[in-house]
């Protein structure tokens, strides 16, 4: 689980609040307009490379469960394809600044773990080429994936394949429930139980904490804005919607555990609550957490026999009754520099390996995301226990409402736009509606300037 295990998406690409936009914004260089050139484009058809090849796939998967899963895969892939050689090139650092440095510096490789909004940034400048012929070649049905939309289809094509499906979802500390005699959580609950709950469990003598609630836009108070039926923005994509139809009172409610009700640490409390942890929950010191809970594996390991945990029904608003969630993928997609290499068969064939039965069959074991096959998110190996409900994360892939995390051009300026203004609110340097409305004024000056978006 990404929220509560290493760190994952949001250390590691989520909060790029300094220079980003800049870099977001980049045009493609001349290196890799040359291989959209007449002849080298989407449509056209390179020669391939004859005998033995290489292929560069640029990833992240270098450690715990998702390090185990690449390091299975690739000689599983290579076994198949003798005479493809896969170089793992390591993204490092901050995801957004590798990704955006390689594309200026025309190095991208050919296949590349992406982000919804690099694809938004630069699909209408030819940068990818599409793989449509090769799944109909080998009979792949989009039907048994899931698909969030936006991130790897443009406009009747797809340029890549899911690969790290993450999720919104809720966990607790079972032990803690126990001993404070309260019932564990069940799909009744509304944000008024989860109050009271918190409250229960908070114990500030012992550095402990009913809920811990942190500026996580999509996977924390997004979907709860979005349970209000706040969105991210209007159609046309020149407005903010944030605040709108109840999203207001939800950030309000959401501020206030930390510094009305004082059952979540403040920003500043967090390191003496987490101690030598890498965040309070696994810890031990917090009840109840909402987050990501994709990459299970990671919290499994860190978190060990200390103490019980498990995935809870996400809570409901109170008057709407919904729980809505947001759900992300970073897919592996084709550049066009591979048709410059003459190697688009090869590194089309890579990337529906890596979303097909035999890599995503241990990304269920692995659980450094959740598999992107449908039929394996509810197998007997992704729900074995620890924890023991993972029967949950399919149960929140369900929702009706789950929201993507709202991918448009100039996303690197617009999402930091409103991600550092409502920062000031968790911290307490400003109230809760002066925070979000700075929010919505800071990322809508974004989408004036960038305008209308079909």
């Amino acid at each position: 689980m990404a929220a509560a295990g290493r760190g994952g998406d949001r250390s590691r690409r989520s909060f790029l609040l300094g220079g980003s936009g800049a870099a977001g914004a980049l045009a493609l260089p001349a290196a890799l307009l040359a291989a959209c050139a007449p002849g080298s484009g989407p449509e056209a058809a390179p020669a391939r490379t004859r005998g033995p090849v290489t292929v560069r796939l640029a990833t992240d998967w270098l450690d715990g469960p998702r390090g185990d899963t690449l390091k299975m895969a690739v000689p599983a892939f290579q076994a198949q394809r003798p005479d493809v050689t896969v170089q793992v090139d390591a993204i490092t650092g901050y995801y957004f600044t590798a990704i955006n440095t390689q594309i200026a510096a025309g190095t991208i490789q050919e296949v590349v773990l992406f982000e919804g909004n690099f694809f938004q940034s630069f699909k209408d400048q030819g940068a990818f080429t599409a793989i449509d012929e090769a799944l109909k070649g080998q009979k792949v049905s989009m039907a048994d994936y899931s698909v969030v939309p936006g991130i790897y289809q443009d406009k009747g094509k797809q340029f890549g394949m899911p690969f790290q499906l993450v999720l919104s979802g809720w966990i607790y500390n079972v032990d803690l429930f126990e001993e404070r005699g309260l019932k564990p959580p069940d799909d009744t609950w509304t944000w008024d139980d989860v109050l009271a709950a918190a409250q229960a469990l908070t114990r500030p003598e012992r550095n402990q904490y009913g809920i811990h609630v942190t500026n996580n836009d999509q996977f924390v108070w997004g979907p709860l804005l979005f349970s209000a039926g706040a969105r991210w923005h209007n159609a046309e994509r020149t407005k903010t919607l944030l605040a709108d139809a109840g999203g207001a009172e939800a950030f309000q409610w959401l501020i206030d555990l930390i510094h009305r009700h004082r059952v979540s640490p403040a920003p500043a409390q967090t390191n003496e609550v987490k101690g030598s942890f890498g965040n309070p929950f696994l810890a031990g010191k917090i009840g109840m957490l909402p987050g990501a809970i994709s990459g299970t594996g990671g919290t499994v390991r860190n978190v060990g026999d200390r103490f019980r945990w498990d995935l809870m029904p996400t809570p409901k608003h109170p008057k709407t009754k919904k729980a809505t969630h947001v759900w992300n993928d970073q897919p592996h997609v084709l550049m066009n520099v591979a048709g410059k290499l003459g190697v688009t068969e090869q590194a089309t064939a890579l990337i529906i390996f890596l979303a097909g039965d035999v890599v995503q069959s241990r990304v269920a074991v692995d659980r450094g995301s959740i598999p992107v096959l449908k039929r394996l998110q509810s197998g007997p190996e992704y729900l074995k226990p620890p924890p023991n409900s993972m029967k949950q994360v399919a149960a929140n892939l369900r929702d009706p409402d789950i929201q993507t995390p709202g991918y448009i051009k100039g996303w690197d300026e617009w999402r930091p736009a409103y991600s550092q203004a409502v920062d000031r609110a968790f911290t307490g340097e400003e109230s809760a509606p002066q925070a979000l409305r700075n929010a919505v004024t800071a990322a809508d000056a974004v989408l004036t300037r960038i305008g209308p978006q079909k």
